[in-house]
């Protein structure tokens, strides 16, 4: 597996602060629980895609890349 650099996830190119202040700006007094984020779980029985949700609907993908949160 080869590791990618920092500069190719847009979330991590700002810092702490900036990152902070733009989730408050978009969810006001609000929180972010684990609930109000999607999952995307391992393809079971031998699958090899992933499903995973979109804005338009689900989209099965035979590769993926993230941050694991948790």
């Amino acid at each position: 597996m080869a590791l990618k650099k920092i500069e190719t996830f847009m979330a991590l190119q700002s810092d702490a602060t900036n990152v902070l202040q733009t989730i408050k700006e978009n969810i006001g007094n609000d929180r972010i629980t684990d609930r109000d984020l999607d999952r995307i779980v391992v393809p079971l029985g031998g699958g090899l895609n992933w499903t995973i949700p979109t804005l338009e609907g689900e989209d099965s993908q035979k590769r993926l890349d993230g941050i694991i949160v948790h």
